[in-house]
């Protein structure tokens, strides 16, 4: 269905709304279904839910909670989680439009990458994209987008669909027009599919 809209969508529209079109379309295909929403939920004697932390609206509010939530898994001894919530815990530093420390924390997640699974590597790979990109940098930031899709795509049986996704997404957004409609499609296509 969405191939067919995109076909429509270029025969009537130029090809820069297209793009623009198509990175709504593709917006829309990593926000639904994702792995982080078919996670059970965490009960109280486990570790407490990264994702519940979340405020888009309010990344400092965030930022203090994923600060908690890595002291929570260092205590724990669980490697994982804490390299996870770090990588955002980065996110919010971004979003705060302080790129140097969000570079410096995820500096610190890429030293120790060989003690973390496939998830905590694609993770990686697309905050430190999206805070060159948010820094100004979009050229930069497509080396870590791709590395995250093939990595993504070179592990079709771990669950990273979405996060594959994602990384289409972000190498659409910081793509120049001709590639971003490259990029929008070949996104669409591997989450239709």
């Amino acid at each position: 269905m969405i191939s067919s809209m995109i076909r429509t969508t270029r025969t009537t529209l130029g090809r820069g709304l297209v793009a623009l079109v198509l990175l709504g379309l593709t917006g829309a295909c990593t926000m639904t279904g994702t792995a982080d929403e078919n996670q059970e939920p965490t009960t109280a004697d486990e570790l407490p839910d990264w994702r519940a932390m979340w405020d888009f609206q309010d990344p400092a509010a965030s930022e203090g909670r994923f600060r908690g939530a890595v002291e929570v898994g260092k205590a724990a001894g669980d490697v994982e989680y804490e390299l996870v919530v770090t990588t955002q815990l980065a996110r919010t530093h971004g979003l705060q439009g302080d790129f140097d420390g969000a570079h410096a924390i995820l500096d610190g997640v890429e030293a120790r990458l060989d003690e973390g699974s496939t998830e905590v590597r694609l993770r990686y790979l697309l905050e430190r994209g999206r805070a060159l990109r948010s820094s100004g940098d979009a050229p930069a930031s497509m080396a870590p987008f791709l590395e995250a899709w093939e990595l993504g795509l070179a592990h079709p049986d771990q669950g990273l669909d979405p996060l594959t996704a994602d990384a289409g997404h972000m190498l659409a957004i910081a793509a120049e027009p001709d590639e971003a409609l490259v990029w929008s499609e070949r996104t669409i296509a591997y989450c239709e599919a």
